[in-house]
């Protein structure tokens, strides 16, 4: 079994989690944020629930955790409000991946677990 490590760093504005790779934005004050995605683990579809704070254009994309796309999952404007995103999963073996979101010059980034 495989074991990851995650940091936690708390600026004022933004929440920052932290691999041996890359740096996530989990939460941040700015465009958007993603609130979850459930369920957790996924076997059959996700559905993901983000919010929009200021009208902005989103590209979404699912990804395995090496940053490969896997699938394009959204794109276009989006205003202020609260959104869900239903996704089949079925298609995706067992593990990690990543849904990215990117808006306005910054990359949202929330992992989830496909578990048959």
């Amino acid at each position: 079994m495989k074991k990851l490590i995650i940091i936690l760093l708390i600026t004022s504005s933004s929440f920052y989690l932290s691999s041996c790779e890359e740096t996530y934005i989990v939460s941040s004050i700015g465009n958007i944020s993603i609130n979850s995605i459930n369920p957790q683990p996924a076997k059959e579809e996700i559905t993901v629930y983000f919010t929009v704070l200021q009208s902005t254009k989103i590209i979404g994309t699912l990804e395995n955790l090496t940053g490969i796309v896997v699938k394009n999952i959204i794109e276009g404007m989006f205003v202020p409000g609260y959104y869900s995103l239903d996704l089949d999963v079925r298609f995706l073996g067992n593990g990690l991946y990543i849904i990215k979101f990117k808006s306005g010059g910054v990359i949202y980034k929330e992992i989830f677990e496909v578990k048959k």
